[in-house]
C-alpha cells in the first residue's frame, strides 16, 4: 500500500501596500516539493514583471526546494519541515526557502567550473541559481550557523529579484 503524504499547508495574503505574500509549509517529501515548485511558478508568472521568465523562476524554485528537501533529511530526524515563502511587491520579489536540516557553509562549496571539480556533483545548482538571479537583477543570501555562529534558527536561503521588464 502506498504511503499517504502529509498535506502541504498553503497560505496567501494580500497586504495593504498592494503586495502579495505566499507561504507553503510541508514535510521534506519530493512529491510535496514538486507541487510547491509548480505553485511558485504560477505565483511568479502571473505577477507583473515575471511573465516571460518562467524557466528562470522554475529553475530557482526547483533547485532551492530540492536542496532543502535533500539536505533537510538526517538519520535522527528523517522527516523535517521545509518552509517556502514568496513576497511580491512593486519593484521587488523575494523567494525564501528554509529548512531545519544541518545546513552548509557556502564558502566551502567547490566551484564546479574548476578543472578538479568537473566530475564532482556538488555546487552546480548554486552556480546556476546565482547566474539566473543575476539575469533577474537579483542576489542570494544564506542565514545559518555556518554564516553566523550565533544564529540558531533554521537554514534560510533568501533570493531577492528586481521586477523585470518583460519583453
Amino acid at each position: 500500500m502506498a504511503e499517504t503524504l502529509p498535506a502541504v499547508v498553503f497560505s496567501t495574503s494580500f497586504l495593504n501596500d498592494g503586495s502579495s505574500f505566499y507561504a507553503w509549509v510541508f514535510p521534506n517529501y519530493r512529491a510535496n516539493g514538486e507541487r510547491v515548485v509548480d505553485e511558485i511558478v504560477d505565483v511568479f508568472t502571473t505577477s507583473p514583471g515575471y511573465q516571460t521568465h518562467e524557466m528562470r523562476i522554475r529553475m530557482l524554485a526547483e533547485e532551492s526546494v530540492a536542496n532543502a528537501i535533500k539536505h533537510a533529511y538526517s538519520e535522527s530526524s528523517p522527516r523535517n519541515t521545509v518552509l517556502v515563502t514568496a513576497h511580491i511587491q512593486e519593484g521587488i520579489a523575494r523567494l525564501v526557502v528554509a529548512d531545519d536540516g544541518p545546513g552548509f557553509d557556502p564558502d566551502l562549496i567547490p566551484d564546479p567550473r574548476d578543472e578538479e571539480n568537473l566530475d564532482k556533483p556538488s555546487g552546480r545548482g548554486l552556480l546556476l541559481m546565482s547566474n539566473f538571479l543575476r539575469a533577474l537583477n537579483g542576489d542570494m543570501q544564506y542565514f545559518n550557523r555556518f554564516t553566523n555562529e550565533s544564529y540558531s534558527g533554521p537554514n534560510i536561503l533568501r533570493m531577492t529579484m528586481a521586477t523585470c521588464a518583460d519583453n
